[in-house]
C-alpha cells in the first residue's frame, strides 16, 4: 500500500467531519464520565486479593465495585472474562479488517459504507481509548495463563478458573500478535483523531496542539499493565514506587504543556493523574503500616485539597508561561503554549508568522506549518494563502502521525481552493497541458518510431510487437489525459482544438473531431463576452510560465508556454534547465531567489504586484519589456509562482538601463541601430561616447532631448527623441534611457520639449497593438516574410534574428505540408478488416480463459485430493481405539498378575511385591478404559473386532459349574472383571479367604479369554488401518489421474483455439503491412505537421526504406501459443508426480511403520507380563500354591507350562521383528538410543539399554523352568520386578516411539503443504506470466493492429485473400 492510499484511509477514519457535534454542555458530561472511568481504571493497578494489610478483606468489595469501570474486572465478577477476551479480539480483527477493506475500496475509487464506518470508529474507540487500559491488561493475561501453570487467576478478587485463559501455545502466539495489533490501533488512534485547528476549539473540547503527551501517557500505561500482572504481586514495594515515579512523570507533563486548547479538559486529564498519584501514595502509606483503613480515610477526605491544589496550580502554570520572543528557541509544544493567544487573534499576523520560521529553524518540526496554514485559513480567512504555508511542509517516511496532519491540512485546503482560486486552476491547468502535450509529443513519435522499425529488413516480431503495443499504450495514455483534462477545464478551447485536430488529423475519427473542433469554437464565441482574471484556457498565445518556490528548486522554471519561450527567445524543449533569475538583469539577480523565497516564508498575501512594467532579458541577453502579474501557489507539497508577462508594444523605441556612470548597463537588441552604432552589443558603454556631447549634455539636464545626426554607421541621416526615467525595480532605483524612433512618438517629445512637460512613455501591450493594427489596415495583408523586420515576423510572435531561418521554414513547411497532411478513412475498407481482429481477439481471449479456467480447476482438484488425503490421513493417524484397547489389555494382564501374587501370599509365605494402591488403581484405570470403549465403540463398526465388543460371541466359564458354557461380549467381560476385582481386593483386606470365585473370573476369563481377544482386536485393528491405508493412496492415485486427465483434455481444446487463432493473425499482419506500404508518407507528413503546428518541432524524420514486402518476418504464432500453455501442463504433469510418488508413498510408509512398531513395542511389553505371570503360575504350581488343582476336572485351558512357552516364543518372534525395523532404519534415532544404547537414572540392569535387559531376561526365563522348584522367593521376586519394571519402560517407549513417528508425519504434512502452495503459487505465477500477461499483450497488439490500420486505411484497395 502507498503512503497517498494510508493517508487517504485515514483520513477517512479520523475525517473532521466525524469530530463532536455535540454542544459544549454534553461535551463536558461525557468528559466527566470518561474521566472517572479512566481514573477507576487506574486505580485497578493499584492493588490485590493477596494484599496483607489489617482490615483489607473489610474495604475489598468497595475497591472491587470502584474497579467495575474497568470493565476486565466487572467481565471476571460475572463469570464472562472469556466473552470479553473474545469480543476484544473480534473488534481488533474487525478493526483491521475494515481498514484493510476501506484501503481496497480507496484505491478503486470507491467509498465504504457509512455503517461500516461508524462501526469501524466505534470498534477503533472501545479498544483504543475508552478501554484502552482493560484490553491491555487482558491480553497479557492471556500470555501470562496460557504460558505458565495457575490454578487461579490472581489479579481478579473473584479468582477464577486460570484455565478460562489457558490456549497453550495457540494462547502465546495469539496474545503477542493481538497485543501488537493492538498498540499499533491505539497508536493510530491517538495520533490521528486529534483535532489540531485552534479556530475549532469551541466547538470540540478535545483539541490539542499534538498527541505527544497523551502517547506518553499510553506507553505508562503499558507498562503499568505489564507490571500490574507479572510483577505486582511478588514484588508490590518496588512496584508502587515505580507507579509512584510514572504518576509524578505524567502529572508533570500535562501541567508543563497543557496540551488542551480547552483548559477544562487540561484540568479533567491533570486531575485524573494526579488522583491517580495521590492514591498510589496512599496505598505505599497503608502497606507500610499495614492498615488498609489509612487507604480509604485519605482517598475519601483528601479529594476537596487535591481538587483545589490542582486548580491552583494549572493557573500557576499559565501564569508563569513566558512571552512568545523568548521560547522561539523551545521545542514546538512549550513554542505553540506561548504563541495559543496570538495564534487566536488576527492582530500581529506578521510578527507570528516570522516567529514561527524562526521556531522551525530550531526545532524542525513540520507541525508549526500546519499551525501556519490553520492560523491563515482560520483566522486570516485566506486559504490560498494557507495553501502555500502547508505546501512547505515535507513527508518523512517513518513520521506518520505528523505526515498526517500534513496531509489531512493539504487536502482541506486544496478542495477549498479550487472551488474558490483561479490562480490554483490556472496552475494546474498548465502543468496538466504541458504533461499534455509531451504525452501528445511522445505518441507522435512512437507512431513514426513503429513505422519505422515495421519496415527495417532486420527488425524482428518481437520487437515490432513491443514498438505496437507501445504504441497503443501510448495512445490510449493519451486520450485518457485529454478526456480528464477536458472534464477538469471544460472552458478551455486549446484542448478542444488539440483533441479534435487529433482525432481528425492523426487517429482517422474525423466526425468525432469535428463535434470537438465545433465546441472549440463555441467555445471561443462565448468567452469572447466573459471577463476573467486570467483569461488562459482558452488564448493559446499568453507568455505564461510556472517557477518553482520550494526550497532547493527555487527560481527553476517548470512551466514555459511556446510564445513565452519565443519571447525570451529560447528553445521549448529547454525551459527547464533554465531558472527565473536568469532572464532578470544582473543588477537584480543576484537576490532574487532568496527575495522568492523571503516571499513564500513570511508573506501574508499570495500577490506579487508591480505598478508598471518590468523588464527582463532574453537568452541573448537583450531587454525586453513586458507586464507581469504574478500569484503564488501551493499545491501537494509543492510552492510554484504562476506568471503571466504581456509583452509592451516596443516598436519605434529602444530602451537601455544606465548607471551611476550613465554606462549602459543593458539594452535591447535594437538600441545600437537607434543610435547609430553599428556594434551589435554596446553593454558597458558610455551614453556620452554614443551621441554628440551637446545632445548628451542636453539629455542629462533635461532628461528628454532630440538628436539629429549623420550615421556613418548606416550611411544616412537619423533624428532620434532621447528620454531618460528613473523606475523602481523592487527597492532598487535605476534610469531607463529611451530611444524614439516612432514619428508620433517623436512629436510627444518635441512638444514636451517646447511646453516644458513631462513627457510619458506609452506603455501599449503588444497584443492590444496588433488587435489595433488589423483594425485601421484597409489593404490585404502580405504573407511574404521581410527580413528587415526583426519584431513584426508574426503577428503571434515575437523572433529574434536567430529565429528568423526558423520561421522562414516553418512558413514553407506549412504552406506545402498542413493541407495535405490530415489522414482520410475509407469506413467500407476498414469494416472489411475488423471482423477478422474481432475474431481473432476474442478466440485469444478464450485461450486465456480456458487457461486461466485450467489453472483454478487444478486448484479446486488439488484441494479436493488434498482435501481427501488430509482427511484420511487425519482419520487413519486416530489410533484412539487401538491404544485404549492394548493400554486395557495390559491393565487387565497386570491386575491378573497382582491378583495372582496376593492370592500366592495368602497360601505361602510369599512377600507382596505390589502395593495395594497399585492394585486399586488398576481397577480405576480399567474403568476407564472400559468407559472409553464403550465410548468409542463406533470407531469398531466398520472392523470385525466389532463382534466381540458388542455381541455376546466370546465363551465363558462358570467358577460353580464347569459343564455350564456361557457367552458374553468384551464389554460386559470388562465390567464383571472390574466388579470381581473390587470384591477380591475387599475380601483380601477384610477375610483374607473366600475369593475363589473372583480369583477364578479374573485368572481365566479375564486373563486368559479377554486377553487373547483384546490381542486378537488389536491384531484386527492394525490390520484393517493398513488395509485402509492402501486403500486410501489407491483412491489418491484415481483421483490425481482423474484430475490430470481432464487438466489434458483442457489442453486439447486449447491447441484447438490456437490453431484456429494461427489461421488469423497472420492475414492480419499482412493486411497491416499492405495498409501501411500504401499509406506510410500521408502519416508521416500528418505527424510531422502535427508536431510542427502544436509542438514547434521543425526537424524532419528521415524517410525509410519501405518499399519492399517482408518476406523474412514469421508470422507464425502457433508454436509460441503451444509452448506457453504445454509449459503449465508439464508443471502440473510433475506436480502430480512428486506428490504421489514422493509424499504419498513416504505418508504410507510412515503410516503403515506407525500402526506396525507401535503395536509391536506394546506388545513386547504386554508379552513379557504374560510370560512372568505364567511364571508365577508355574512357581505356584510347583510349591502347592496352584489355583488349578483346588478345582475338579477343570481342563478347558492349556497348561501354564505350555502357555509360558508359547507366550515366550511370541515374545521372541516380536524381538526378531523389532531388530529388523531398527536394521532397516525405520526406528528414529532417539527411539534406537533409548532401547540399545546406555541410560542413566534407571536400575542396574536397565543401564545398559532396554535390549540388554529384555534379553537376559528372556534368557532367564528360558531357564527359568530347570532350576524354577530350587528357586527361593526372594529371587523370584527381584525377577518379577524386573518383569514389570521393563514392561512397564516397554509402554513408555512404545509412547515416545508414537510421538516421533508422529512429528515425522506432522513434518511431511507441512512439508506437503509447502509443497502444494509452492506449486500453486508458481502455477498461478506462471499462468499470470505466462499465459494472461502474454495473451493479454497478444491483445493488445491486435488492438494495435486495429489501431494502425484504422490510421492508415485510406482509399485502400485490397482483398483479405490477397493479404493471405
Amino acid at each position: 500500500m502507498s503512503l497517498d492510499i494510508l493517508y487517504r484511509t485515514l483520513s477517512e477514519i479520523f475525517s473532521e467531519k466525524n469530530s463532536p457535534r455535540s454542544s459544549i454542555q454534553v461535551q463536558r458530561i461525557t468528559l466527566i464520565f470518561f474521566s472517572i472511568q479512566l481514573l477507576s481504571q487506574n486505580f485497578n493497578f493499584l492493588w490485590n486479593p493477596y494484599l496483607g494489610m489489617s482490615y483489607w478483606k473489610d474495604y475489598e468489595l468497595f475497591w472491587v465495585v470502584v474497579n467495575y469501570p474497568c470493565i476486565d474486572s466487572l467481565a471476571a465478577f460475572v463469570n464472562a472474562l472469556s466473552q470479553f477476551l473474545y469480543l476484544i479480539m473480534t473488534m481488533i480483527a474487525l478493526s483491521y479488517a475494515l481498514i484493510i477493506f476501506l484501503a481496497t475500496r480507496i484505491f478503486y475509487e470507491k467509498t465504504l459504507p457509512d455503517w461500516l464506518l461508524k462501526l469501524l470508529r466505534f470498534c477503533i474507540s472501545f479498544t483504543s481509548e475508552m478501554y484502552f487500559i482493560p484490553t491491555t491488561i487482558i491480553l497479557i493475561l492471556l500470555f501470562k495463563y496460557s504460558t505458565f501453570e495457575f490454578t487461579e487467576i490472581q489479579e481478579y478478587a473473584s479468582l477464577p478458573s486460570s484455565d478460562i485463559l489457558n490456549y497453550g501455545f495457540l494462547g502465546q502466539v495469539l496474545s503477542v500478535v493481538f497485543i501488537l495489533l493492538h498498540l499499533g490501533l491505539s497508536f493510530l488512534y491517538e495520533g490521528c483523531s486529534y483535532e489540531i485547528r485552534h479556530a475549532k476549539r469551541r466547538e470540540n473540547l478535545m483539541a490539542k496542539s499534538c498527541p505527544d503527551v497523551d502517547l506518553l501517557v499510553k506507553v505508562i500505561y503499558i507498562i503499568n499493565s505489564f507490571c500490574f500482572t507479572n510483577v505486582q504481586i511478588t514484588y508490590y514495594w518496588n512496584y508502587m514506587l515505580v507507579a509512584t515515579a510514572m504518576y509524578v512523570y505524567c502529572t508533570y507533563k500535562f501541567i508543563y504543556y497543557l496540551p488542551y486548547y480547552s483548559s477544562y479538559v487540561n484540568y479533567l486529564k491533570v486531575l485524573v493523574h494526579f488522583e491517580a498519584l495521590c492514591v498510589t501514595v496512599f496505598f505505599l502509606i497503608a502497606y507500610y503500616f499495614k492498615n488498609a483503613t489509612i487507604v480509604l480515610v485519605l482517598t475519601v477526605f483528601m479529594q476537596p485539597f487535591i481538587i483545589i491544589f490542582i486548580r491552583y496550580t494549572i493557573e500557576y502554570r499559565m501564569k508563569i508561561i513566558s512571552n512568545i520572543k523568548k521560547q522561539i528557541k523551545s521545542n514546538l509544544i512549550v513554542f505553540e503554549l506561548a504563541a495559543r493567544a496570538w495564534i487566536q487573534s488576527p492582530d500581529n499576523a506578521s510578527k507570528l508568522i516570522k516567529y514561527m520560521n524562526h521556531n522551525y529553524a530550531v526545532s524542525k518540526n513540520q507541525l508549526i506549518f500546519v499551525y501556519q496554514a490553520n492560523y491563515c485559513s482560520d483566522i486570516l480567512l485566506n486559504t490560498a494563502l494557507a495553501n502555500i504555508k502547508i505546501s512547505r511542509a515535507e513527508f518523512f517516511n517513518f513520521k506518520i502521525i505528523q505526515n498526517f496532519q500534513i496531509y489531512k491540512c493539504q487536502k482541506r485546503l486544496e478542495t477549498e481552493n479550487l472551488k474558490n482560486s483561479e490562480g490554483l486552476k490556472l496552475c494546474l491547468f498548465l502543468l496538466d497541458y504541458s504533461k499534455l502535450k509531451a504525452q501528445e509529443k511522445k505518441f507522435c513519435r512512437d507512431l513514426l518510431s513503429f513505422y519505422f522499425k515495421f519496415f527495417e529488413k532486420c527488425s524482428k516480431m518481437q520487437t515490432l510487437k513491443k514498438a505496437l503495443i507501445k504504441l497503443y499504450n501510448s495512445l490510449e495514455s493519451l486520450k485518457s489525459s485529454y478526456i480528464k483534462i477536458l472534464r477538469n477545464y471544460p472552458e478551455s478551447k486549446i484542448i478542444y482544438e488539440m483533441y479534435g485536430s487529433l482525432l481528425a488529423d492523426i487517429l482517422g475519427e474525423s466526425e468525432v473531431g469535428k463535434i470537438y473542433l465545433n465546441r472549440s469554437k463555441s467555445s471561443s464565441s462565448k468567452r469572447k463576452s466573459l471577463i476573467k482574471k486570467l483569461d488562459i484556457f482558452s488564448d493559446k498565445s499568453a507568455c505564461t510560465m510556472i517557477v518553482s518556490g520550494c526550497g532547493k528548486s527555487i527560481g527553476k522554471l517548470v512551466y514555459a508556454s511556446s510564445y513565452l519561450c519565443n519571447f525570451l527567445d529560447i528553445d521549448q524543449e529547454d525551459y527547464t534547465d533554465y531558472s527565473l533569475s536568469d532572464f532578470i538583469p544582473e543588477l537584480f539577480s543576484s537576490d532574487h531567489n532568496r527575495y522568492l523565497l523571503k516571499f513564500v516564508e513570511n508573506s501574508l498575501n499570495q500577490y506579487l504586484t508591480w505598478t508598471g512594467p518590468l523588464f527582463l532579458k532574453n537568452k541573448d541577453g537583450f531587454l525586453i519589456e513586458g507586464f507581469v502579474n504574478s500569484e503564488c501557489i501551493g499545491h501537494s507539497a509543492q510552492v510554484y509562482f504562476v506568471s503571466i508577462i504581456e509583452p509592451i508594444d516596443s516598436r519605434g523605441r529602444e530602451f537601455a538601463l544606465l548607471g551611476e556612470n550613465n554606462e549602459i548597463l543593458c539594452h535591447s537588441r535594437g538600441f545600437p541601430f537607434a543610435l547609430g552604432v553599428a556594434s551589435y552589443m554596446i553593454k558597458n558603454e558610455k551614453l556620452d561616447n554614443l551621441i554628440t556631447k551637446i545632445f548628451a549634455d542636453h539629455l542629462i539636464n533635461n532628461k528628454l532631448t532630440i538628436a539629429q545626426y549623420y550615421s556613418f554607421a548606416y550611411k544616412r541621416q537619423m533624428i532620434v527623441g532621447l528620454a531618460i526615467k528613473d523606475v523602481c525595480f523592487f527597492t532598487v532605483k535605476v534610469k531607463v534611457v529611451y530611444a524614439i524612433n516612432n514619428d508620433k512618438e517623436i512629436a510627444k517629445v518635441v512638444k514636451a520639449l517646447n511646453e516644458n512637460s513631462e513627457y510619458e512613455i506609452s506603455n501599449i501591450r503588444l497584443k492590444d497593438a496588433q488587435e489595433e493594427d488589423i483594425k485601421t489596415e484597409t489593404d490585404d495583408q502580405d504573407d511574404e516574410f521581410d527580413s528587415s523586420k526583426w519584431f513584426d515576423t508574426n503577428k503571434d510572435q515575437v523572433l529574434s534574428p536567430s529565429r528568423i531561418g526558423v520561421c522562414i521554414s516553418e512558413k514553407l513547411t506549412h504552406e506545402k505540408t498542413y493541407e495535405n497532411s490530415r489522414i482520410y478513412m475509407n469506413q467500407g475498407t476498414y469494416n472489411s478488416i475488423t471482423p477478422y481482429i474481432v475474431s481473432a481477439n476474442k478466440l485469444i481471449f478464450f485461450i486465456k480463459v480456458l487457461s486461466g479456467l485450467s489453472v483454478i480447476s487444478l486448484l479446486i482438484s488439488n484441494t479436493m485430493v488434498l482435501s481427501y488425503f488430509f482427511t484420511g490421513i487425519s482419520k487413519l493417524n486416530d489410533k484412539t481405539a487401538y491404544k485404549i484397547m492394548g493400554e486395557a489389555q495390559f491393565s487387565i494382564i497386570k491386575l491378573a498378575f497382582f491378583s495372582k501374587v496376593l492370592d500366592m501370599s495368602n497360601r505361602i509365605d510369599f512377600p507382596i511385591n505390589c502395593d495395594l494402591t497399585d492394585y486399586e488403581t488398576l481397577i480405576v484405570s480399567l474403568k476407564n478404559y472400559e468407559s472409553l470403549i464403550r465410548k468409542t465403540k463406533n470407531q469398531w463398526s466398520s472392523c470385525p473386532t466389532n463382534n466381540i465388543i458388542a455381541h455376546k460371541i466370546l465363551l465363558i466359564w462358570n467358577y460353580n459349574n464347569q459343564n455350564i458354557i456361557e457367552y458374553d461380549n468384551l464389554l460386559d467381560i470388562l465390567t464383571k472383571t472390574i466388579t470381581n476385582a473390587e470384591l477380591f481386593i475387599t475380601k483380601y483386606l477384610n477375610t483374607k479367604k473366600n475369593w475363589d470365585e473372583e480369583l477364578f473370573y479374573i485368572l481365566y476369563n479375564s486373563m486368559r479369554i479377554a486377553d487373547r481377544n483384546m490381542q486378537k482386536a488389536c491384531e484386527e485393528i492394525t490390520y484393517f488401518h493398513i488395509k485402509a491405508i492402501k486403500e486410501l493412496f489407491s483412491n489418491v492415485l484415481i483421483l490425481l489421474f482423474s484430475s490430470y486427465s481432464l487438466y489434458g483434455i483442457t489442453f486439447i481444446v486449447l491447441f484447438a483455439y490456437v490453431i484456429r487463432v494461427n489461421r488469423r493473425v497472420p492475414k492480419i499482419w499482412l493486411i497491416m503491412l499492405s495498409v501501411s506500404l500504401e499509406r506510410f508518407k500521408e502519416v508521416k507528413n500528418a505527424v510531422n505537421g502535427r508536431l510542427l503546428n502544436y509542438h514547434n518541432q521543425v526537424k524532419q524524420e528521415d524517410d525509410t526504406n519501405y518499399t519492399g514486402v517482408r518476406d523474412s518476418l514469421d508470422y507464425n504464432h502457433g508454436p509460441r501459443y503451444i509452448m506457453r500453455i504445454f509449459v503449465i501442463f508439464l508443471v502440473a504433469l510433475g506436480f502430480y508426480s512428486v506428490f504421489f510418488l514422493v509424499f504419498c508413498k513416504e505418508m504410507q510408509i510412515l503410516l503403515v511403520l506407525r500402526y506396525k512398531i507401535f503395536s509391536n513395542i506394546l506388545n513386547q511389553g504386554t508379552k513379557l507380563l504374560e510370560v512372568g505371570y505364567y511364571s508365577t503360575e508355574i512357581f505356584s504350581k510347583k510349591h502347592g500354591a496352584g489355583f488349578i488343582p483346588n478345582l475338579t476336572n477343570f481342563s478347558a485351558f492349556s497348561p501354564e507350562e505350555l502357555m509360558w512357552e508359547n507366550t515366550l516364543n511370541e515374545l521372541q518372534d516380536l524381538r526378531h521383528e523389532f531388530d529388523i525395523y531398527f536394521l532397516d532404519g525405520m526406528i528414529p534415532d532417539k527411539t534406537a538410543k533409548y532401547v540399545y544404547a546406555k541410560n542413566v537414572g534407571v536400575s542396574s540392569q536397565l543401564t545398559y539399554g532396554i535390549s540388554s535387559a529384555f534379553d537376559n531376561v528372556i534368557w532367564d526365563f528360558y531357564s527359568l523352568n530347570e532350576y524354577i522348584e530350587s528357586l527361593n522367593i526372594t529371587e523370584l521376586k527381584s525377577f518379577l520386578n524386573l518383569t514389570l519394571e521393563i514392561a512397564e519402560m516397554q509402554r513408555s517407549v512404545s509412547e515416545m516411539n508414537d510421538e516421533l513417528i508422529l512429528e515425522s508425519i506432522s513434518k511431511l504434512i507441512l512439508s506437503v503443504m509447502f509443497f502444494v502452495v509452492g506449486i500453486l503459487t508458481l502455477q498461478i505465477a506462471l499462468f499470470y506470466v505466462f499465459n494472461y500477461k502474454f495473451f493479454t499483450k497478444e491483445q493488445e497488439v491486435l488492438k494495435g493492429i486495429d489501431r494502425v490500420i484504422s490510421m492508415v486505411s485510406q482509399n485502400v484497395v485490397f482483398s483479405i485473400k490477397h493479404a493471405n
